[in-house]
């Protein structure tokens, strides 16, 4: 890694009071949602297929905060 790199991971770090390790993990997540957002099929092995499975299968919960929260007008339609 170049000391200039090093020196603009630094600052960022300084300016969000993190650490290295933070400001990385962050980059990484912003990478991996960009490759993940130009996917359009997802390949499941039988074992993970099954699992997803199992997950969607479950009852819905109830969250209250969710429920309060959708029963507020949307800030996206105008009437």
């Amino acid at each position: 890694m170049g000391a200039e790199k090093q020196w603009e991971q630094d600052e960022q770090a300084d300016q969000e009071s993190s650490n290295l390790t933070g400001v990385a993990a962050v980059s990484a997540e912003d990478a991996s949602g960009q490759v993940f957002a130009d996917r359009t099929e997802f390949v499941l092995s039988p074992e993970d297929w099954e699992a997803w499975e199992a997950l969607n299968d479950r009852p819905a919960r109830d969250i209250p905060e969710l429920r309060e929260l959708m029963a507020k007008p949307s800030p996206f339609f105008v009437d």
